[in-house]
């Protein structure tokens, strides 16, 4: 399904929760070509099976200082849940100015920008049900300028 032949959908980042309720399974991917100029690229992503949910995520990915929209936390559950995104260094883990409680709503992704300012070299989220993280990686070079890995 392409979202832009949804007719009435509002332009904007979009998550689709799928499942089967009876029957084999599926495959949900999701796969992005980016145009530019002279070049192009495609990149594919496998889409999350819910059993990754979980309520603790660490990477070792860097986040940068001011980087919009850094993190998609998704709480798949039906119940509104809060988050917080901790640094962890040599001291352990060290809470990020505004990124102590982020609200959750129940089904809902939200998208978390890194403040000003604020390094993130290895990366904590804890919340209190489970959620999907998803984590921007923006580009220097090549094609596109954003992409987004799974954490």
């Amino acid at each position: 399904m392409l979202f832009r032949s949804v007719a009435g959908l509002p332009e904007g980042r979009f998550v689709v929760s799928l499942s089967v309720l009876d029957g084999g399974g599926i495959v949900v991917e999701h796969a992005v070509t980016r145009q530019l100029a002279d070049n192009a690229a495609t990149s594919v992503d496998l889409g999350f099976p819910t059993v990754m949910a979980s309520t603790r995520w660490r990477t070792g990915l860097a986040a940068e200082a001011g980087t919009e929209r850094a993190f998609a936390l998704l709480n798949i559950t039906g119940v509104d849940a809060t988050a917080s995104i901790a640094s962890i260094g040599p001291a352990g883990r060290i809470p990020i100015a505004g990124l102590g409680s982020i609200s959750l709503p129940a089904g809902v992704a939200t998208y978390v920008s890194v403040p000003p300012g604020v390094d993130v070299p290895q990366v904590d989220i804890s919340a209190t049900q489970p959620v999907l993280v998803s984590r921007l990686i923006p580009r220097k070079k090549g094609v596109g300028e954003i992409g987004r890995a799974h954490v």
